[in-house]
């Protein structure tokens, strides 16, 4: 009896050795690189899940944390559709964050929604919240519109053809043939236009609303706001004080694009300042929401997206 009890001790203690510096270190490594090898599989085979359907539009599927979602985009865009179209992904730093927080009750507001991406990952997240894209394109809203119905998602997810801006009024925008995206306020010099053989851009008038203007659609309680709106960021913002006084727990994800911002008039220092005084902090858009401070954040280059808010989420 003695000897089996030694025999056993000594067994359990080479099975935890094995465990702490062989057996679960190696298979933890092994699984990661599994894991990685899936990931580029599926990047990689995502280029064969695109259709052309004709008038100048691909239909591409996408899979978003295991969520099938399909797109048109346009085929002649430059800006987004090539990679998109190619691997089936599109802006991933977002894309992880709002599958980290996401609720499924959650209200959101995508401010630029270009094709729909965000629209609809929203409306396919949130299935018992609401959704509301606002693009002022009117040939990428009509693209979003058919996005939501070819999803099945115009139960809670809509989009509307309109600017986002400080009041009720119409909106001059300058459209870039071939990377719609970047339509702005702004209209980019030729030389620009020229180094890219790109036509000159198209400029068109959309009516503007505000932020404000959306709290009776939410009923008074909104969510996630997602905005990219090629620096008139702090314009949108100029209009949405009763929707960030209202909603203690909104988390804003905004561009950072301060060349664009000062380019479109508007001063840094200034545009930061208003929100601060509205009690709202600045976060990268890292799992732990890593605080930025003001003076840091003056001095950064483009991202992709900051998280602006009183109350980081870290997860759903």
């Amino acid at each position: 009896m003695a000897g089996s009890a030694t025999n056993s001790s000594s067994f359990s203690a080479w099975l935890g050795k094995f465990w702490t510096n062989k057996g679960y270190g190696s298979t933890r490594r092994r699984l990661a690189q599994i894991e990685q090898q899936l990931v580029r599989m599926e990047a990689f085979s995502h280029g064969g899940r695109t259709t052309y359907m004709g008038d100048g539009l691909v239909l591409v599927k996408a899979i978003v944390n295991g969520l099938q979602i399909i797109y048109l985009v346009e085929a002649q865009d430059r800006l987004i559709a090539p990679w998109f179209i190619a691997t089936g992904l599109y802006e991933t730093e977002l894309t992880h964050h709002f599958g980290r927080i996401l609720r499924p009750d959650d209200h959101c507001l995508d401010i630029g929604a270009n094709f729909g991406y965000f629209t609809l990952l929203f409306g396919r997240f949130c299935p018992k919240g609401k959704s509301i894209g606002v693009e002022a394109d009117e040939a990428l809203f009509r693209i979003s519109r058919d996005n939501i119905h070819i999803n099945d998602l115009s139960r809670n997810t809509s989009v509307r053809h309109r600017a986002i801006c400080e009041t009720n009024r119409d909106v001059k925008l300058f459209r870039r043939v071939g990377r719609s995206g970047n339509t702005s306020i702004l209209e980019v010099s030729q030389k620009f236009l020229d180094h890219l053989g790109e036509a000159p851009s198209v400029e068109f008038s959309v009516p503007g609303t505000t932020i404000d203007s959306f709290s009776k659609d939410f009923g008074g309680k909104l969510d996630i706001i997602k905005i990219d709106i090629e620096g008139a960021e702090p314009l949108a913002l100029a209009g949405a004080q009763n929707i960030i006084s209202q909603n203690p727990d909104l988390q804003m994800i905004m561009e950072w694009s301060p060349g664009q911002i000062r380019a479109a008039g508007f001063d840094i220092g200034e545009f930061l300042s208003n929100l601060s005084e509205f009690g709202l902090g600045f976060h990268r858009l890292d799992p732990a929401a890593t605080r930025i401070g003001r003076d840091e954040l003056m001095n950064l280059p483009f991202m992709t997206g900051i998280l602006v808010t009183k109350k980081p989420r870290l997860s759903a």
